[in-house]
């Protein structure tokens, strides 16, 4: 992660954490900054799971590679992100006002260890996002990869938003947000892309019969407006990021029609499928984010 990226995110207003006293108190910086509780057990629990892995079907085994966390593990897990999230943001606010390097070390590298411990927490929550798939998969037919890529995102999401204050177990909390969003996700994404079509025949496909004067006129029109919203908005990407505006063209089937999974998107540009998931995001939002701000209008007003 390099500067900019992590100054954008620590400026977002979904940028959160949740702060304790404790915080301040360098004596208790030892306590907060350790291993795990019960280690060992933990990496028992680990080793079965490698031993019984195979049981596993095989599109989920990926999501089964770390043990379910206890109570006192995630507690004391959240605490450690949230300080470093808290600290984060305090060295940056501090190196805003005096542009010290060393405390724009100490950002990045807070920040950077506070993903570290989201990344491992996402780690160990990922079966969730294997039942979801279970329960879900008469709604997502083939689409495995991007259904669990939403799942990804969303416990990614509650992983951040997450009270650990509260004394609830996040397994719980992340279930009910993977289950509310991902079909929520899954109906958002589909509208956009069935919105993001390039050519008249996809806009009508759904249309039987002859079609009125008026009507095919209108149909033209929208079909013309969108697509110089599409050049406008691909050529605002491109400047900002190449890749972003190639990635995005692929998972939307913009140029050919055919919508490319973020499996085939990583084999094809030799990244990984959650780099390209993040690229992905990172695009969506900024376009969004421009809508907002006034800074890009569109001609149709029904994308989202």
């Amino acid at each position: 992660m390099d500067f900019n990226a992590a100054r954008l995110e620590v400026e977002k207003s979904s940028f959160k954490y949740w702060h304790l006293e404790e915080f301040d108190d360098e004596k208790k910086l030892a306590e907060i900054m350790g291993e795990i509780p019960n280690l060992d057990d933990y990496n028992k629990k680990k080793n079965t799971i490698i031993k019984e892995i195979n049981k596993v079907s095989p599109e989920l085994r990926q999501f089964y590679c770390e043990p379910l966390l206890s109570k006192p593990q995630e507690f004391h897990l959240f605490r450690k992100l949230n300080y470093l999230k808290y600290k984060a943001h305090r060295f940056y606010n501090w190196y805003c006002r005096s542009k010290i390097n060393k405390l724009k070390v100490s950002f990045m590298n807070h920040l950077k260890e506070a993903h570290h411990v989201r990344n491992h927490i996402v780690c160990c929550n990922t079966r969730l996002a294997a039942n979801v798939y279970k329960k879900r998969k008469d709604l997502y037919g083939e689409s495995v990869d991007n259904l669990l890529s939403d799942c990804f995102a969303n416990i990614i999401k509650a992983a951040d938003g997450f009270d650990f204050r509260r004394g609830f177990k996040f397994s719980t909390y992340c279930t009910w947000v993977l289950m509310n969003n991902s079909l929520r996700d899954h109906q958002a994404d589909k509208k956009f892309f069935d919105m993001f079509a390039t050519n008249i025949d996809d806009i009508g496909a759904n249309q039987t019969g002859d079609s009125e004067a008026l009507e095919k006129d209108l149909h033209i029109e929208k079909t013309t407006s969108i697509q110089k919203d599409i050049v406008d908005i691909f050529d605002i990407l491109t400047k900002r990021d190449p890749r972003e505006a190639e990635i995005i063209s692929e998972y939307f089937g913009i140029k050919d029609g055919k919508r490319k999974t973020l499996k085939e998107i990583s084999d094809a540009m030799n990244i990984t499928k959650e780099r390209v998931r993040q690229i992905r995001n990172s695009a969506l939002d900024y376009i969004k984010e421009l809508f907002k701000m006034g800074k890009l209008t569109c001609r149709t007003f029904d994308y989202f």
